[in-house]
């Protein structure tokens, strides 16, 4: 991407690479691609954000009313008093409120407001308006307001989670590495990145090593207003992650040492607050844009719990399937060996034992052999003797099964013994005259069964 621009780029030309592909020219120029970074390259970036952006649709009346005291700003109380300014429909204003707005990529805060559920909170030109369940309280009343801590917690632990691994990717990846746009909510969250390419396992591994040091570490996150000039003087354009903010006073976030960056959202007082975060899934979502999933705290911790319960249930299945196989490899083996020693007695006369009868007319075997043993026995014998007929019944399941070969020479047909077999069972078959099968599950007639089958081949 480099050779795209020379040496003294236009903005126009910085703006393409950067909207395109997320090349920011501070990485250009660490490069050497170009010389200088365009004073006003950012503020036409911001103007084209700010000119891209679409109105949400009208939003409730707050005309007259004054600006909400934020509180989530200033103590931050998780139950607290406030007086009702307006009422309009399930919408309701408060003078104060510690109930955090949707903004930022962050979703609002839930609770109550004088008993009634609050469904969903925004700001409308500096008025925080609740939306509640159920009856609204009367315009005037002084109401008892309760925020939900734990999806608060939730919440703050994955915005600061949002700036470590945008911090991590950066370090990781490339200083390329730009945040696109980022969703925290209380259960799950995600950050969009700049980079070129889908992310390979070993990085994803590495940015969560990364950002995972840095929650061990237990870095302080401090929170600081300053004037923009002084912030961009002090930190750079880098702090402006969501895009360039349009504010003579900016809320800066500090994470000591390791990320800077100006946001309005609610963050932990230090990193080893997390606990722990967990990329869940990475994906390119468009040319230039990689998604990070990730969950982090307590919704970590369940999801090792459930990534350990799952690696646990496939080390039992595999178990299970290694156990299955050796069982049958015994059992192939065992075949191999009895078969033959089989198909030479029955050519030699014949035998009964152990549940096999033999004769110089045919063979019969029931018990708990299985159906490798009797199609390896009858293929095997009327191969060896074409005037003979076999037939195996065996338990199969809830099924009593059977299977049966008539040689060429043996003047009967393997259809004609299963179907007579399966009719007894309560069953059916299918096949030719030189092999078929069937089966039943009425045991009842089961000695019916061998019965009929002995004086059709043995």
């Amino acid at each position: 991407k480099a050779a795209a621009v020379g040496p003294d780029p236009t903005v126009g030309e910085l703006l393409t690479l950067y909207e395109s592909d997320g090349i920011t020219p501070e990485y250009l120029r660490e490069e050497g691609a170009i010389r200088e970074v365009p004073a006003t390259f950012y503020e036409r970036l911001s103007e084209l954000h700010q000119a891209g952006r679409k109105e949400a649709g009208p939003g409730p009346d707050v005309s007259g009313l004054p600006e909400t005291e934020a509180l989530y700003y200033g103590g931050d109380p998780a139950e607290f008093r406030a007086r009702v300014l307006r009422v309009a429909g399930d919408l309701v204003v408060l003078d104060r409120t510690s109930f955090y707005p949707r903004g930022g990529g962050q979703e609002p805060d839930r609770g109550s407001i004088g008993g009634r559920d609050v469904a969903d909170v925004e700001r409308h030109a500096g008025v925080i308006v609740h939306r509640v369940l159920g009856a609204p309280p009367r315009e005037g009343e002084e109401v008892r307001c309760s925020v939900d801590a734990a999806r608060r917690l939730a919440i703050t632990r994955n915005h600061t989670s949002t700036h470590i691994l945008n911090a991590s990717s950066r370090g990781v990846l490339g200083s390329w590495v730009w945040q696109h746009s980022a969703f925290k909510d209380a259960d799950h969250a995600r950050l969009d990145i700049t980079h070129h390419s889908p992310l390979t396992a070993g990085e994803v591994a590495r940015i969560e090593e990364a950002a995972n040091g840095m929650v061990a570490d237990d870095l302080p996150v401090t929170v600081e207003y300053m004037g923009r000039g002084e912030a961009e003087r002090r930190h750079g354009f880098s702090i402006y992650q969501g895009g360039v903010v349009p504010v003579k006073s900016v809320r800066v976030v500090s994470i000591r040492g390791r990320d800077v960056e100006a946001c309005g959202g609610t963050h932990v007082s230090s990193t080893g607050e997390i606990g722990a975060i967990r990329i869940t899934r990475t994906k390119r979502i468009q040319d230039g844009i990689v998604r990070l999933e990730f969950v982090s705290g307590a919704a970590a911790s369940e999801y090792d719990a459930e990534r350990a319960a799952g690696a646990a249930r496939e080390a039992k299945e595999a178990g299970r399937r290694e156990a299955l196989e050796r069982e049958r490899d015994e059992i192939r083996a065992r075949v191999r060996a009895e078969v033959p020693g089989l198909i030479e007695r029955a050519a030699a006369g014949g035998f009964s034992e152990g549940g096999i009868e033999c004769t110089g007319r045919g063979c019969l075997a029931t018990g708990d052999r299985g159906e490798l043993f009797h199609s390896r026995l009858g293929k095997g014998l009327v191969a060896r003797l074409p005037g003979m007929a076999y037939c195996g019944i065996f338990e199969d399941g809830g099924t009593v099964r059977v299977m049966a070969y008539c040689g060429p020479e043996s003047g009967r047909d393997a259809r004609d013994v299963a179907r007579r077999v399966a009719g007894l069972l309560g069953g059916s078959s299918g096949g030719d005259a030189g092999f078929a099968q069937g089966g039943g599950r009425d045991r009842s007639g089961l000695a019916g069964a061998v019965e009929a089958a002995r004086g059709m081949v043995a």
